[in-house]
């Protein structure tokens, strides 16, 4: 990636501020000022190169009036039009800054300490007359159970709590065999998606969904909606909870997303975009059950074995029911039309009783048995920490042991 090398003139005035009221104190070091310089300041100072690009692609030849922003998951997206409640007016935040937050929410709020700090932040902007990107945009709301609370560093955030259901899988390999060549993205944590195409040229948008909707239709996704749309906004690309499913893995920086979609753009195979929604469902389960705030949960569903569940507190359960029925699915080729039915034991959960002294009832250490199964979560919850500081780790469970490999080098 391109990043404008270190100033010397900043440094200098670094160092004078330093000095400030101790004259003795010893110089920086270079290397980590330009280290801390490459971490805090702004973000269009830092890569200027790929900033331009992202605001020549996803930005500047869309409208920018109203200014769409959402920030969190318990709330929609807000269209800000330049007046308070009271009718006064109020400065308009400018575009090209609203997107930097986007990008990168951290760096923006180290350069804005006075501002409120919200708990995520996107922009969404309306549709052009003309676009050489179409995006389809495949939400699964209607496999959202529920939200809750978690910390991220000082600050709650709610985040929602998804399921991916063989259904919804099956429509997303109709949509994956209806159009080849696309970019395959999640969109956010519910794990909706988003799927790209490149288009030749600027084109009308009637002439993109035309192009488009009789497809939706052929494989039963007529409801789908098609971007750029009339009357819709459509959050930009990247930033918090955006991914870009390569074959290679997810890519989560937004440079490195940005890079993949100008030069590489290639169609992951299905069976990396599965391990991909699975993957991401299978941590946001394992942050749901190990970090979030104590308190009341609120969940719901409409499928009677995960309501049973529910209703029981039994929310592990609930995680091992969906991921054995994609896991049956994936082991059956991926079909289309067939439904899987995975034997559910709804009989009421046995009394915990004090076991006795002289007995003991020890269950097999088998590789599917549940034992296993706390030590995938908690093998997940170590490398969601150590990708958070930075470390790349991979740790895999093994018949034997679990297993692990770096990617780069530690702290």
């Amino acid at each position: 990636m391109m990043m404008t090398t270190f100033d010397p003139e900043l440094q200098a005035k670094h160092e004078r501020e330093i000095r400030i009221g101790d004259p003795d104190a010893p110089a920086p070091d270079p290397e980590m000022q330009e280290i801390a310089w490459e971490e805090s300041a702004p973000l269009r100072e830092v890569y200027p190169d790929e900033f331009e690009r992202y605001l020549n692609l996803f930005f500047k030849f869309f409208p920018k009036k109203p200014v769409h922003v959402r920030q969190g998951y318990g709330q929609g997206f807000l269209a800000l039009k330049g007046k308070r409640k009271d009718r006064t007016k109020f400065e308009r935040p400018c575009y090209p800054d609203l997107i930097a937050k986007m990008l990168d929410l951290d760096r923006w709020q180290y350069n804005h300490p006075n501002f409120k700090q919200p708990e995520y932040f996107w922009v969404a902007m309306r549709e052009p007359k003309r676009s050489s990107l179409k995006a389809i945009d495949l939400d699964n709301k209607e496999n959202i159970l529920g939200h809750y609370t978690t910390r991220a560093w000082k600050q709650l955030v709610t985040r929602p709590l998804p399921i991916l259901t063989v259904d919804h899988m099956q429509k997303i390999k109709r949509l994956y065999d209806a159009f080849p060549n696309h970019i395959w993205c999640v969109s956010s944590a519910t794990l909706g998606l988003h799927v790209w195409e490149k288009l030749p040229g600027p084109q009308p948008l009637d002439l993109i969904e035309a192009r488009t909707r009789p497809i939706l239709k052929k494989i039963g996704l007529n409801k789908t909606e098609v971007h750029p749309m009339p009357g819709r906004a459509l959050r930009r690309p990247f930033g918090q909870d955006y991914f870009t499913i390569t074959d290679q893995g997810l890519l989560e920086d937004w440079q490195d997303q940005l890079k993949d979609f100008d030069n590489v753009a290639a169609t992951p195979r299905f069976e990396s975009i599965f391990n991909a929604l699975r993957e991401l469902m299978q941590k946001e389960w394992a942050r749901f059950l190990y970090s979030r705030e104590s308190g009341k949960v609120r969940i719901s569903s409409a499928s009677p074995q995960i309501a049973q569940f529910i209703k029981r507190g039994e929310y592990k359960s609930v995680r091992n029911h969906v991921l054995a029925e994609l896991d049956q699915w994936a082991a059956d080729g991926f079909p289309l039309t067939s439904s899987i039915q995975v034997p559910v034991d709804l009989s009421p959960a046995p009394s915990k009783r004090k076991a006795s002294s002289t007995t003991h009832d020890h269950e097999p250490m088998t590789f599917n048995g549940k034992w296993v199964q706390h030590c995938r979560d908690w093998a997940v919850l170590l490398q969601m920490e150590l990708e958070f500081l930075g470390v790349g780790v991979s740790i895999t469970l093994k018949p034997g042991g679990c297993h692990e490999s770096r990617t780069q080098d530690g702290c």
